[in-house]
């Protein structure tokens, strides 16, 4: 899939509101021992409803869960949102032990679907 980088300004206004409510609904539910923060947004596709996005993760985390599940979780709380989102990649940066990156391919219609609240 071809990659084009885009500057959160140029990444249109339902895209950002659907991203947005992932990473907030994301900290919701996961914080202290995992925050997410968006930092990076690419189109994949000339129609504009894909996207990859990297998402840092920091925290603690869970002892006894997979580092991993904590961070493929943004992908399920996307299917509670009705935002289609699945983990591509997953990253582990060298001498940093509270941090984890992930990779994810979301799907973003125009207009985007009304984002519900997680769990309702």
């Amino acid at each position: 899939m071809p990659r084009h980088p885009t500057k959160l300004s140029e990444v249109p206004e339902h895209v950002l509101r659907v991203l947005i409510k992932l990473i907030n609904t994301y900290n919701r539910y996961h914080s202290p021992e995992a925050v997410a923060s968006l930092e990076r947004v690419e189109v994949l596709n000339p129609d504009g409803n894909l996207y990859l996005i990297r998402v840092r993760f920091k925290g603690s985390f869970c002892a006894t869960c997979g580092v991993r599940d904590w961070v493929e979780d943004l992908a399920y709380v996307g299917e509670s949102l009705g935002i289609e989102a699945r983990l591509e990649e997953f990253v582990e940066p060298e001498g940093v032990g509270d941090e984890r990156v992930g990779y994810f391919t979301v799907k973003v219609p125009n207009p985007a679907p009304r984002v519900m609240a997680w769990g309702g």
